[in-house]
């Protein structure tokens, strides 16, 4: 029996929504998704997702590389991701600019069923390549829907040269002292975020915390993209044009309603 997973993905709204949604009905294919929208009023934007899709905004995490509680958010959003669907048996964290490649269903979920699976982040750059960029981008993201995992304070980060001031970020999931923590290996965990959009030229993080990256990483063989982000890719097309919800009076623009606090499929 194939496990039931749970993505769990905090958005901020902007260009992220155009990564998330240009995998979302690849991950739909994978198991269900739930979706914490922290951008504020200003920026929201509510789109029509697939049903395998939950979408709940709270604007109350701030805003920006140095103020956003990221740590604090994806807290919130495991807590909630579990009210939504009890029925889960893997968690997956997942930023809005990555994907996990199909064949994760049947070689790599089934493991994070009973314990928590460290999996190697594949990165992509505008070449058009993927690198692995060693120990650095082993993540432990995985982890049965049952097991209590704590998410804490990254303390590397907070002594790091580059460290700016917000404690939230880069947190760190810790499995029960009593649980082991599995690696596994393979192009299963991708990362897209500098090979698409405004965010190919935002290499911040990737010089602050990929270790190597200044020498450009080993390239590894390909896996296919999900549809729509190589529709962006190759094309131009956003993804987020594919899923506006449209209002009657004015057809060429998205939807924007009153706040609420969830909104699933169409």
């Amino acid at each position: 029996m194939k496990p039931r997973v749970c993505f769990v993905t905090v958005c901020g709204g902007g260009e992220d929504y155009d990564f998330l949604l240009g995998s979302i009905e690849h991950h739909a294919k994978l198991g269900n998704h739930f979706i914490l929208d922290t951008s504020p009023e200003s920026r929201r934007v509510i789109y029509d997702v697939p049903e395998s899709a939950f979408v709940a905004w709270n604007p109350a995490y701030g805003d920006g590389w140095k103020n956003f509680k990221l740590r604090t958010a994806i807290d919130d959003a495991i807590i909630m991701a579990k009210l939504i669907y009890p029925e889960s048996d893997v968690i997956a964290i997942l930023d809005s600019d990555e994907f996990y490649s199909l064949d994760s269903e049947s070689l790599l979920f089934p493991f994070a069923t009973e314990k928590m699976v460290q999996v190697k982040t594949i990165t992509w750059k505008p070449d058009g390549k993927a690198y692995d960029f060693g120990e650095s981008e082993w993540h432990a993201r995985l982890w049965p829907a049952k097991m209590n995992v704590r998410i804490a304070r990254n303390e590397a980060w907070l002594v790091h040269p580059k460290y700016n001031g917000n404690p939230e970020h880069h947190p760190v999931y810790c499995a029960p002292s009593d649980q082991d923590v599995m690696r596994f290996h393979g192009p299963f965990h991708h990362h897209v975020h500098y090979a698409l959009g405004e965010k190919a030229q935002q290499l911040e993080t990737a010089e602050n915390t990929i270790s190597g990256w200044a020498a450009g990483g080993v390239e590894v063989p390909p896996v296919p993209w999900p549809e729509l982000l190589v529709g962006w890719k190759r094309h131009g097309i956003r993804p987020s044009s594919l899923f506006m919800r449209v209002h009657p009076a004015s057809p060429a623009q998205p939807e924007r309603q009153e706040v609420d606090s969830t909104s699933r499929g169409g």
